[in-house]
């Protein structure tokens, strides 16, 4: 194990200070680029491994959203995109605290934790890498959940409902039967790549006790933008009128006419055509900005307790990656040099844990039943407490407090 060098050790040995006055000007070492490489090199796998897990479940919705346009990739891979921002807010977070346990457990394992000690570098002045890192990796996620995370929810379901818009999601050879209106329409074999279709009959009443039957065959559907309504368009038609004549208005068999027609146009409302609405109906896709300043987007009214239970619920997501680094280190570090899978997953699981309560402590004071201090802050600041208590209770064992 070499990594550093005497003169190194040198320097380490003329600069003696107190747990508790750690300098904040304390230059980087070797010792400290050697933690976050053992700590980068994990934590760089298992975001690429999570971000693709939560892809691929998000895949499947994809799949069935474009499994019979001709453009399949281009469809499948946007709609992937739209969700990219949110998944790496997730697997950065997660990648953070798989990676320093990981790194740590390796450390252990080969004594070089050890041998750290061994040459004065106490628990605290390991942990200042890894703080900065857990620093950088909160800025970065203030950005996507504050910026990226709201707009890219809101493209999704934008995407999903433009693609929705021009398609109509049926299988090949499908049917298509509306009723509605004093109108029937059955379609049979339409093939969705180009809206055509094999037949078509219609049977239309009126008020007036008139009644047509018509049917066709080689036609196709069209859209109009802003319109709820397909345009069937077909040729080969062959219609009979039948007209109730008498009292009763029992249908008679002479009164009835037939004739044939080149053309039969009409529309039906067979999927929904509108425009998506604009961003901000919800808290959800906000952007930190229009939170903050209580002002949804595009004129949009939003329960005040709802826009101020969001800013403070991804303000303590923020925090909480702070956290993250000393949390590891609490299960991993003691009591054995080996922690195990059990104490590993331990860790997880709070980490989860917590995450999770978050989610469900706002919903309680997204109508006002909770303030936030109650269900959010106050949480936070009793898992602090507890971290930073065992945290300094370890750091301040002889093994872990020597030097600097």
């Amino acid at each position: 194990m070499q990594f550093w060098d005497v003169n190194d050790a040198g320097l380490w040995h003329k600069h003696h200070h107190t747990i508790m006055s750690l300098p904040l000007t304390l230059k980087p070492t070797r010792i400290d680029l050697y933690v976050l490489w053992a700590v980068l090199k994990p934590m760089r796998n298992i975001f690429l491994f999570v971000l693709i897990i939560l892809e691929c479940v998000r895949f499947r919705v994809g799949l069935g959203l474009a499994l019979h346009q001709d453009n399949f990739f281009t469809l499948v891979f946007t709609y992937l995109g739209q969700w990219l921002a949110l998944y790496s807010g997730l697997a950065m977070q997660m990648a953070l605290a798989v990676g320093v346990m990981l790194g740590f457990t390796r450390l252990a394992q080969n004594r070089e934790l050890d041998a750290m000690h061994a040459l004065g570098f106490s628990l605290h002045r390991l942990m200042v890498p890894l703080a900065i890192l857990g620093v950088l990796v909160a800025i970065i996620d203030f950005g996507i959940l504050g910026w990226l995370q709201p707009v890219s929810l809101y493209q999704s379901e934008s995407f999903v409902h433009q693609v929705q818009r021009f398609v109509s999601l049926l299988p090949e050879g499908g049917d298509l039967f509306v009723s509605g209106k004093g109108k029937i329409v059955l379609i049979d074999g339409i093939a969705p790549k180009s809206n055509s279709f094999e037949k078509i009959f219609v049977y239309q009443t009126y008020g007036d006790g008139k009644a047509i039957a018509t049917g066709g065959a080689r036609g196709h559907l069209s859209i109009v933008e802003d319109d709820p309504n397909q345009y069937y368009d077909v040729s080969d038609v062959r219609m009979i009128e039948v007209i109730r004549q008498n009292a009763d208005k029992r249908l008679l068999p002479e009164s009835y006419n037939a004739s044939a027609s080149s053309n039969l146009k009409g529309p039906v409302e067979a999927i929904d055509t509108s425009t998506f609405r604009k961003r901000g109906s919800s808290e959800w896709e906000m952007t930190f900005d229009e939170l903050s300043n209580q002002q949804p987007p595009n004129s949009y009214k939003v329960d005040a307790s709802n826009l101020w239970a969001e800013l403070n619920y991804r303000i303590v997501q923020v925090l909480f990656i702070l956290l993250l680094p000393f949390i590891a280190i609490l299960f991993v570090v003691e009591p054995k040099r080996n922690p195990g899978p059990f104490r590993f997953l331990a860790g997880l699981l709070t980490i989860l844990a917590f995450h999770q309560f978050l989610g469900i402590a706002v919903s309680f004071s997204r109508g006002g039943e909770v303030p936030v201090s109650a269900s959010l802050w106050l949480p936070l600041a009793i898992l602090t407490g507890v971290v930073f208590f065992l945290f300094r209770r370890l750091s301040l064992k002889p093994a872990f407090s020597t030097a600097r």
